[in-house]
């Protein structure tokens, strides 16, 4: 997902709301430098599993990250890096759910 959504910011093409993403997504309308470009199919078949995965969110200010709080609520984090118009690096920060006392 962090790497569609990278490629996507990496041309300018922002998004309000994860929600947002989805629904470009859904229809292949996602931009990519020729040179970053990966299957659209390949996260079009992803959606299904991506919307029951947890709870997505965008982080919009400071460093820009995708966010899926999952049911037992475990973070995923999706970082990227973009320089001159491609994607550098993608990474995923795992924050483990907090365990109950």
């Amino acid at each position: 997902v962090t790497s569609f959504y990278a490629r996507a910011f990496s041309q300018r093409q922002y998004f309000d709301t994860f929600e947002q993403f989805l629904t470009a997504a859904a229809s292949e309308q996602l931009k990519a430098d020729e040179d970053d470009w990966l299957p659209p199919e390949m996260l079009v078949r992803a959606l299904p599993r991506i919307i029951t995965a947890g709870e997505w969110s965008l982080r919009r200010s400071g460093r820009q990250a995708v966010l899926c709080t999952a049911k037992d609520a475990t973070v995923f984090e999706g970082r990227f890096k973009v320089e001159s118009g491609r994607v550098k690096s993608v990474e995923v920060l795992v924050k483990p759910a907090k365990k109950k006392s």
